[in-house]
């Protein structure tokens, strides 16, 4: 386990395409500090409070626009097995006790493609709470307080979309927040009638804070609140 002393910030990289059950690929890479050596692993275990952010114009070194940032977490590098049975522990429904209460966060890589093409902004990162995810929510900053979340390989349970990294949470542990939500079927109904997306610009500093400016000073101040607020 590892207690952080400076932010570490976590990407999925380009193996994910190669991953499959009968091919394990280490495509999660964990940095600590900005300029840190990235190290791949297959899974972690994040234990406090991190966030999911889309920063298109401050990308990691490797790249990546979409990353999660754990700034106040310990975590924990986990094997490919180890993310197999945890996903299998979180999802499993023991007779006479409560259902699990399980979100799962995810990168819609077709929004963020389409970001780039076409110079717009639209929130790609995805919250959903059933494994379809109908009903997900969408965000360019999503804050995970709390309990244990995991970011897991799991290329046997695949979402319903085709991902095959995500992370998950048993919201009566962990909360699990998207800071700017908007329906995906507001977004393809913007979309469709040409509609642009709210303006935000999400930075991060050398420590790990996050700066989020929305369109109007109203959201932006909302905003800034969430992200300030401890667990």
């Amino acid at each position: 386990m590892v207690s952080m002393n400076t932010p570490a910030y976590i990407a999925i990289t380009a193996a994910v395409q190669q991953l499959t059950p009968s091919r394990p690929v280490a495509a999660i890479a964990l940095q600590h500090g900005w300029d840190g050596a990235p190290e791949r692993c297959y899974a972690l275990r994040i234990r406090g409070r991190a966030r999911v952010v889309y920063a298109p114009h401050q990308r990691l070194p490797g790249g990546n626009s979409i990353y999660l940032v754990a700034d106040d977490a310990e975590l924990a590098l986990m094997s490919l097995e180890q993310s197999r049975a945890t996903l299998a522990r979180l999802e499993e429904r023991t007779p006479g006790q409560p259902r699990p209460q399980l979100v799962y966060v995810r990168a819609n890589q077709n929004l963020a493609s389409a970001n780039r093409t076409q110079g717009t902004h639209w929130p790609p990162i995805a919250v959903q709470r059933t494994r379809t995810g109908t009903t997900a929510l969408y965000s360019h900053v999503v804050a995970v307080e709390g309990g244990e979340s995991y970011l897991l390989s799991c290329p046997h349970r695949q979402l319903a979309c085709g991902a095959k990294i995500y992370l998950v949470a048993d919201e009566r542990e962990t909360t699990v927040r998207p800071l700017d939500p908007i329906p995906f079927k507001d977004i393809r109904e913007r979309m469709r009638l040409g509609m642009s997306p709210d303006a935000h610009s999400v930075t991060i500093d050398p420590s790990g804070t996050i700066t989020v400016e929305a369109q109007s000073e109203r959201s932006a101040t909302a905003t800034q609140a969430a992200l300030r607020r401890k667990p």
